[in-house]
């Protein structure tokens, strides 16, 4: 346990014009480095699975990738395979990949200790239509992304949804863009990218991965821990994952279908 103290000025506003200082004892507690886990499998592709450490919020280091880990896969058919390791704390499989209605166990064997998580990948819904909405400013014209899809009958769908943009490179927007089917359930759903500065001649790449309850809530938590901590509105925590053993990160499965868009007046 750390103890920091932090000084800092409150400007106030009063008829005096006086400053005035407060000080604050602030507490931090720096843990031990905890298991980092980013692990996908998608449908038709192998798993990939990342290892690393935290770091120290107070540090500058470099990122400690966990290269002796024992990293297996098991699918609801009955495969099973010891990932292999390719470089940095990256492990893939080679003989199992994703299929869809299938579920997988991911077991991590690290430092004595056992991680395990377990995701399905749904069946693919299709993205039926990328739209562009006009948005005219004072200072330029910008284009809104609208992807649309039909959610399936059944309840209990969630999605992620991914853009890029292409003027001279493929670039990820990096916004976070999660949805569910509780208030669209058989509907259409529109999804809209946001942080995304397109213009007339831009390419635009939509992903549309269907994921499970779990990676859903992983995601979108992220992105209230994000959002939170630009605003400054709430205590910091952890997203919530699917890894036991209070790892940190996500084991996620998921479908994928895509569709381009050129923008256009």
């Amino acid at each position: 346990m750390k103890k920091r103290t932090i000084y800092f000025s409150l400007l106030v506003l009063l008829i005096a014009g006086n400053a005035c200082e407060k000080i604050i004892d602030l507490d931090i507690n720096e843990s031990n480095p905890q298991l980092v886990v980013e692990a996908n499998i998608e449908s038709g592709k192998v798993c990939r699975v990342k290892l690393s450490k935290t770091k120290s919020l107070f540090e500058e280091e470099a990122t400690t990738y966990i290269n002796n880990a024992v990293v297996r896969l098991k699918s609801s058919a009955g495969e099973e395979e010891t990932l292999s390791l390719e470089e940095n704390g990256l492990y893939t499989s080679s003989a199992i990949t994703g299929t869809e209605t299938l579920s997988y166990n991911l077991s991590i064997e690290s430092e004595g200790e056992i991680y395990e998580a377990t995701t399905t990948i749904p069946a693919k819904v299709a993205l039926d239509t990328i739209e562009f909405q006009k948005v005219v400013t004072p200072m330029r014209t910008m284009f809104m992304t609208v992807a649309k899809f039909t959610d399936p009958a059944e309840f209990n769908n969630y999605y992620k949804v991914n853009f890029y943009i292409k003027d001279t490179t493929w670039k990820k927007v990096p916004s976070i863009n999660v949805e569910n089917d509780q208030l669209s359930n058989g509907a259409e759903i529109g999804a809209m990218g946001t942080g995304m500065d397109i213009e007339t001649g831009d390419s635009v790449l939509v992903e549309l991965l269907s994921i499970d309850q779990q990676i859903y809530d992983y995601f979108y938590t992220l992105d209230d821990v994000i959002g939170s901590g630009m605003m400054g509105s709430s205590a910091p925590y952890n997203p919530t994952s699917n890894i036991s053993n209070g790892a940190l990160g996500y084991f996620g499965g998921w479908s994928v279908d895509k569709r381009k868009g050129l923008v256009n007046e």
